[in-house]
């Protein structure tokens, strides 16, 4: 494999994993993806996409999203 696929899947496994840990941290906030929708002032169908395969959520879009679900996020890089 080369250097270069290597690096987009890595990205990719990051990608997801990040999409997996806030779709947890909603399940277990209790609140809807709809109720979430409307606390960021987006369509549900916004944040729908926002996990949708090939989405490349920013930073500052999982910190909001941390936000309103009552959350503090934490980065680790080893």
């Amino acid at each position: 494999m080369t250097d270069t696929l290597c690096s987009i899947f890595s990205q990719e496994e990051f990608v997801s994993n990040v999409q997996v840990a806030l779709h947890t941290a909603i399940e277990e906030s209790g609140i809807t993806r709809q109720q979430l929708a409307t606390k960021m002032g987006v369509h549900i169908v916004t944040l729908n996409r926002m996990f949708g395969a090939g989405h490349n959520l920013t930073v500052r879009r999982v910190a909001e999203i941390c936000y309103h679900l009552g959350i503090k996020p934490e980065m680790v890089i080893k």
